[in-house]
């Protein structure tokens, strides 16, 4: 499995975990709390369907793109950072707003955790980006156990080993440069 892919799948158990949170404690006093599903109801009068329906499809389309991109059908899941955005924007305007209504004692623990996650969700679509999609090959020698390599390249000369791919060459000949196969 290549690098990039584990990013993904890292990144869909974190959408989950986004999901989750959407019903952990948002806003509240010491007497009541409300999770950002329960907020909606009284935040937006009326357009609360329109929001949750938009809270919910951002994280499907997250997972189906990451989902998309460990199956291969995709190069690359940079389409995540439309639904992580959303999501840390979000979380953030409504902490400004808190800070600016001197109403940050009201804030919970989903409104932290949802600006964690979506920053560390960014954070590794960024890097899970930047790694390579292509998955390395077996090695049979390993210097690290004890088993030398099959021979030097000529020209750089770092150590081949050789590759468990069929039809590939397990090494060079040293001498002449030309590929040896099994």
């Amino acid at each position: 499995m290549s690098r990039r892919k584990i990013f993904s799948i890292s990144e869909i158990i974190i959408f989950i975990f986004l999901f989750i949170n959407i019903f952990l404690p948002f806003m509240g006093d010491d007497y009541e709390s409300l999770s950002l599903w329960d907020y909606s109801e009284i935040a937006y009068d009326g357009g609360d369907l329109a929001f949750k329906i938009i809270l919910i499809g951002e994280l499907v389309i997250g997972i189906i793109i990451c989902t998309l991109q460990v199956l291969g059908v995709l190069k690359d899941f940079k389409s995540a950072y439309f639904s992580l955005g959303y999501y840390f924007t979000f979380y953030l305007f409504m902490l400004f707003n808190l800070v600016g209504n001197e109403t940050f004692d009201y804030a919970r623990l989903g409104m932290f955790i949802g600006i964690i996650l979506s920053l560390i969700g960014i954070a590794v679509v960024g890097v899970g980006n930047f790694m390579s999609n292509e998955t390395n090959p077996k090695m049979y020698g390993n210097s690290q156990k004890g088993n030398p390599p099959i021979g030097y390249d000529p020209k750089t000369g770092r150590p081949i080993y050789a590759s468990v791919i069929n039809n590939q060459p397990v090494g060079y000949d040293q001498n002449l440069g030309r590929p040896i196969y099994r």
